[in-house]
């Protein structure tokens, strides 16, 4: 699967929907941290997000920016949004957090299992 690059844009914190995240374990004091930061410099870095076919925004990947933006006071965070389908995002998603080196063994399975389809899994598990 390949993604062409979009532009990125502002998008009020209010106008993107959470459907799901594949990590369920998140540190508070890192968090409390992050959302110091985000205080001081705002987010770096683009979440991704996509239009589901109701026109809902979804997030994909910047779950924990999200947060900590809604935290800091930010009513708008970086995005790129990107043209894929449900499948094409939770494999995205899942790609996304198996790079993680914090990445707790159940939300390593739970990626593995849940974001790909079989034969992408199979293909690609010799590529991490």
């Amino acid at each position: 699967m390949t993604t062409k690059e979009v532009p990125q844009m502002q998008m009020a914190v209010d106008e993107i929907v959470e459907e799901s995240n594949f990590r369920s374990h998140k540190n508070p004091a890192k968090f409390v941290e992050f959302v110091q930061n985000v205080k001081k410099v705002g987010i770096l870095e683009p979440a991704l997000v996509r239009r589901n076919a109701d026109g809902k925004i979804v997030m994909i990947a910047g779950h924990r920016r999200l947060a900590a933006a809604k935290a800091a006071g930010l009513k708008e965070i970086p995005v790129r949004v990107l043209d894929v389908d449900e499948k094409q995002a939770a494999e995205i998603q899942a790609l996304e957090n198996l790079h993680r080196e914090d990445l707790s063994p159940m939300d390593e399975a739970r990626a593995l299992c849940c974001g790909f389809p079989t034969g992408v899994l199979l293909s690609s598990v010799g590529q991490f």
